[in-house]
Parts: C-alpha cells; sequence; structure tokens
C-alpha cells in the first residue's frame, strides 16, 4: 500500500508532465519514488489506485502503466475544482504506475496543493497473484 501527497503548487505545466507527489504519508513495500512519481508494483495482484487533483483552469490527467492509458479524468473551469479516480485493476510484479497530464490537452492554469486541499495519489493491494 501507498499513499502521497504533493505539497506544493505547480504552475509550469506541459504535456504528459508526470505529477511527482513528494509527500510519502504511507509505503509498506517502499515501491513509491518521490523524485519520478512512479508506483512499481512490488507484488502482483488486483490493485485498487486512486488519484485526485486539485487544480485552477482546465486540466486533463492521466493514469498510467508501462506508457499504456488506463484511465484519464478532466476538470474546466474558472475556479478550483478537483478531478478524482479510482481504478480497479490487476498488476504484474515491476509494472510502474503514475499520473500524468494528457498529452493533447495541456490546459492553463496551474495545480494546487496545500493544508486547504492536497493533490494525492495511493493504491492498495486487494487479492495476492496466484500463478495456476
Amino acid at each position: 500500500a501507498f499513499y502521497t501527497l504533493l505539497t506544493h503548487q505547480e504552475t509550469n505545466i506541459s504535456p504528459h508532465h508526470t505529477l511527482v507527489f513528494d509527500m510519502v504519508r504511507t509505503d509498506t513495500h517502499k515501491a513509491y519514488s518521490n523524485l519520478t512519481g512512479a508506483y512499481t508494483v512490488p507484488v502482483g495482484g488486483m490493485y485498487v489506485i486512486s488519484w485526485s487533483v486539485r487544480s485552477y483552469g482546465s486540466h486533463s490527467f492521466e493514469l498510467v502503466c508501462n506508457g499504456q492509458v488506463l484511465d484519464s479524468g478532466f476538470n474546466d473551469g474558472n475556479l478550483q475544482q478537483t478531478t478524482g479516480k479510482t481504478y480497479l485493476g490487476h498488476f504484474k510484479v515491476n509494472d510502474v504506475i503514475f499520473v500524468r497530464t494528457h498529452d493533447s490537452y495541456v490546459g492553463n492554469g496551474y495545480i494546487y496543493s496545500n493544508h486547504h486541499g492536497y493533490s494525492t495519489f495511493l493504491g492498495y493491494r486487494i487479492i495476492q497473484q496466484i500463478d495456476l
């Protein structure tokens, strides 16, 4: 299991910008890198992966595993909003999972994250992989 927060504001957002959630609150297998923003699956199985991004302006975000987009979320507006998604899927050992901005819709504005509302990225295994 892992639970991470973004502790700062990001203003210079480009296409395929990986969000690096820099504060690690929980990481039972030391599998999340707060340098790259990626979680490397330590034990295969069924996982719940969830992310939320607080932003100002219009943005689109993607959940990515090994270069393949698994899910995406979008918000649009002139106020602060939070985009949140939850994904349930099977992952193998050494799969690499992260959140990034969309390549064709970067949007405008910036990403917020502070004590009034953090952007988060988390995951936990619910069923261990069983090889038959």
